[in-house]
């Protein structure tokens, strides 16, 4: 039987049931956040010493170890965790105890929120090439994300990277670090508080010693060496004890070394400059990690869900005209089959009121990704109405009286960004950031929205539907009359206007019921065909589906750098076929057509049913022509379907939309006026 590995939901190395070594037996105990039918509990400590039989087994109370006297391992203390399946609504995620104790250390003196931490974990999925949960970072550089061979709203997180400096000592235990101890002994005996005099001249001389030195303890270190460089007067701070001490406070770099609570040094200075990264032993450095990953975490945590008795009303049987969501799995899916997207927990819904004056949107920050997590409507008279999960210290404000949309940044977990449309139809700025996600216009209205649905999974907002008065009767024509611009999720970005999309040729399932399926575009010829002269090549890859569209250029500048439709790994058993172009003569791609194949059948991707992309043969103006096909070809080249494009137009740009394990499987043109 396969051993069962899986990585600690805070830290992200596994939980290792093989290490022998007394230096590093602190892999293997481990507690479970685990479900029960009372409730959400934490586990005593465990071990995980045989990972061939793959059971997780820890005392029931928090207080209590495997190792203590008189305890043996029970059934009855069997936990399935992570991708296991639950078993009597028993389920749990896994945490190192020594990265658990450190974040008890960052939440200090709060306890930690089991509920809501099981609720946040039930949201994040299994990465198939990973051994742990995925909040969308690489834990600290120990994982790798794929940004070359995957869009981001595919699963990307890789194995952990044994070559990064943080694999190096993520073995080392962050909580005891036997160096940190000798190290504090030494700072609580000396002090090094000499006088620095300084004459100077600026404004800041002015203001006694104790205010300066009051400022520069609001201040981040790294500002501190600027203000340093511009302004004599606060050079003392090299030697001020008062001010490197406030470098170990709660938020600020030296945090971590939270044994400074309980034994406070004499020689602060000493000991800052001792745990810089340069001197800091592999625990510490660990603890660094694992620290920052764990105030990432408890950020989450200060988010607080908003029920309907909390100025929250529900809506009976709404009925949403437009709906745009993440790319949500259902709850029947199991957790091995969580490879990436989002869940549903449940939905919330309100109108919005007449005499709107603001709407506060609450933003997480998690990972390299930040989330819309709540939204919060204020009245004139002051009162609010919540939707979702609140931190009233990071909403971010906009003053507004209606609403007639919103621009939506959406990625696979849920809304990164959005921008708002007011009643003239001015767009605001962006609340969240919408880098590295699709964008939709899909909720721009001409008529004023009334009422909000949003649906919610552990911590942030997964979909987002609008209604209006108006709204009614306009969407049942919308779906047939909307252009793929507005209604697509499209990446980078929504394609400007001036470009045309030829949509009623365009391959694919129709965005509204295709479910999250973004479209990816380029514009291999360039604003205004700029590029055209320079292309020489087009090179297809296939590895049995169709993969990749590259676009080649000639130029003695840096751009156009190489343009590419699709993403995959390039292997030893990639097909790759060339078609040179003879752009700076003049020949151009005057036409293209595609194959599709259709299947039946239950367990076949919907897009199968509809006709997915199998090969594309394009001809330029020379009446030359290439036909990108498998060596087996199950379209016969008679089936091929010219794509239209406008008169009057040339083609500069194609869309699709891609399949992580199917690759490209549909194809739509893109051309525009070349003036």
């Amino acid at each position: 039987m396969s051993p069962v590995i899986f990585g600690c939901i805070i830290c992200g190395y596994a939980v290792d049931g093989y290490t022998r070594s007394v230096t590093q037996s602190w892999l293997k105990e481990f507690r479970a956040i685990y479900s029960n039918h009372g409730g959400i509990f934490i586990s005593g400590v465990g071990c995980y010493d045989d990972p061939g039989d793959g059971t997780w087994v820890a005392p029931p109370l928090p207080h209590m170890r495997w190792d203590d006297h008189g305890y043996t391992k029970q059934l009855r203390d069997q936990i399935p965790v992570m991708r296991q399946s639950p078993e009597n609504n028993r389920h749990g995620y896994i945490v190192h105890n020594a990265c658990w104790c450190l974040l008890q250390k960052v939440v200090e003196p709060n306890n930690i929120p089991l509920e809501r931490l099981y609720r946040i974990c039930s949201s994040l999925p299994f990465p198939i090439r990973g051994i742990g949960v995925s909040w969308g970072h690489d834990y600290g550089g120990l994982s790798i994300i794929d940004n070359q061979d995957y869009y981001p709203w595919e699963d990307r997180l890789m194995e952990q990277y044994s070559k990064s400096k943080a694999y190096q000592y993520a073995r080392y235990n962050p909580y005891d670090v036997p160096e940190l101890y000798k190290l504090l002994s030494i700072s609580s005996q000396v002090d090094q508080n000499s006088e620095f005099r300084t004459n100077s001249n600026n404004c800041f001389s002015l203001l006694p010693w104790e205010i300066r030195e009051t400022i520069a303890i609001y201040l981040s270190t790294r500002d501190i060496a600027n203000l340093l460089i511009s302004s004599k007067a606060f050079l003392p701070l090299l030697t001020s004890q008062t001010f490197w001490s406030s470098r170990f406070q709660t938020g600020r770099d030296r945090d971590f070394i939270f044994e400074t609570r309980a034994k406070r040094p004499k020689d602060w200075i000493y000991l800052y400059q001792m745990t810089n990264n340069a001197q800091n032993p592999p625990g510490l450095k660990n603890r660094k990690r694992i620290w920052s990953l764990a105030q990432a975490l408890v950020n989450l945590l200060c988010f607080q869900l908003v029920r309907y008795t909390d100025h929250c009303y529900a809506i009976p049987n709404l009925d949403p005209r437009w709906t745009v969501a993440a790319d949500i799995k259902e709850d029947t899916v199991p957790n091995y089959s969580f490879k990436e997207g989002c869940r549903l927990f449940e939905k919330q819904s309100t109108y919005l009121p007449k005499d709107l004056v603001q709407i506060a949107f609450s933003v997480t920050e998690a990972g390299v990704t930040g989330y819309l997590a709540g939204i919060r409507f204020t009245s004139k008279d002051g009162s609010h109405i919540c939707l979702g999960y609140i931190a009233k210290d990071k909403e971010l404000y906009l003053d507004i009286a209606t609403l007639k949309g919103f621009v939506l940044a959406m990625g696979p977990r849920g809304i990164q960004a959005l921008q708002v449309i007011n009643c003239d139809g001015r767009i605001s700025r962006w609340f969240g950031c919408p880098s590295n996600s699709p964008v939709t216009e899909r909720l721009v209205c001409s008529e004023v929205i009334n009422a909000l649905e949003i649906g919610l999974d552990g911590y942030k907002i997964t979909s987002l539907s609008i209604s209006g008065q108006e709204l009614s009767h306009v969407s049942k024509s919308m779906p047939q009359n909307s252009s793929l611009r507005k209604v697509s999720l499209w990446y980078p970005a929504v394609p400007h206007s001036d470009l045309y999309l030829n949509d009623e040729s365009f391959t694919g399932e129709s965005p509204l019921t295709a479910g999250y399926q973004p479209l990816c575009w380029i514009q291999f010829g360039g604003p205004n065909g700029v590029y055209l002269r320079s292309l020489i090549e087009i090179c297809v890859i296939r590895l049995g589906a169709l993969c990749s569209i590259e676009f080649h250029y000639k130029t003695k500048t840096a751009s156009p750098k190489i343009q590419k439709l699709g993403r995959r790994k390039l292997t030893s058993f990639s097909e790759i076929m060339r078609f040179p172009l003879d752009g700076p003569g003049g020949e151009l791609i005057q036409s293209v057509e595609v194959s599709l194949i259709r299947l039946d059948g239950d367990n076949v991707y919907g897009f199968y049913r509809h006709g997915k992309l199998n090969s594309f043969k394009i001809s330029t103006n020379r009446g030359r022509s290439m036909h990108f096909q498998p060596r087996e070809s199950l379209a016969h080249p008679s089936s091929l379907t010219p794509l239209s494009i406008a008169a009057g137009t040339i083609l500069t740009g194609f869309y699709a939309s891609q399949h992580p394990e199917e690759g490209l499987v549909s194809l739509g043109a893109i051309s525009e006026v070349i003036e």
